[in-house]
């Protein structure tokens, strides 16, 4: 071997040695944090309404939000049994897993609280407890 070939390799082992290091960096802005799929969080919720129609309804209102899009880091599954509606979240992490459920919550009580504003104009004039704004 000659002195010329082996001072070849030793740059190479240099060059790659930097590669490496460049890779392993973990200040390098470039350098995006994957997240590991072996770590998992996941949560069960059960809401009774008062009828199975509202619990369907809720359920169908809520369908399209559940769609998995690219970057989302949790998926939910929505479903109602009789009156009460069922949500299955799963996320790659516990941050993921609160905001979800945070977001489901909010759409829930939200829907729930316009349905029961509205209820108040399906009533007659002579029913009691009548109150318009």
């Amino acid at each position: 071997m000659s002195s010329r070939e082996s001072l070849g390799r030793g740059r190479r082992r240099l060059r790659s040695s930097r590669k490496q290091r460049r890779r392993q960096n973990p200040y390098n802005p470039r350098r995006q944090k994957k997240p590991d799929p072996k770590i998992s969080a996941s949560l069960k919720i059960a809401i009774t309404v008062s009828n199975p129609s509202l619990a369907r309804a809720l359920a169908d209102s809520l369908q399209p939000e559940t769609m998995a899009r690219a970057g989302f880091r949790s998926r939910t599954k929505i479903s109602s049994i009789r009156s009460t509606l069922k949500l299955n979240i799963d996320a790659t992490d516990i941050i993921a897993l609160r905001a979800a459920a945070n977001s489901y919550v909010h759409f829930i009580s939200a829907a729930l609280a316009s349905v029961q504003r509205l209820s108040g104009f399906n009533k007659t004039e002579g029913d009691k407890g009548l109150k318009r704004e």
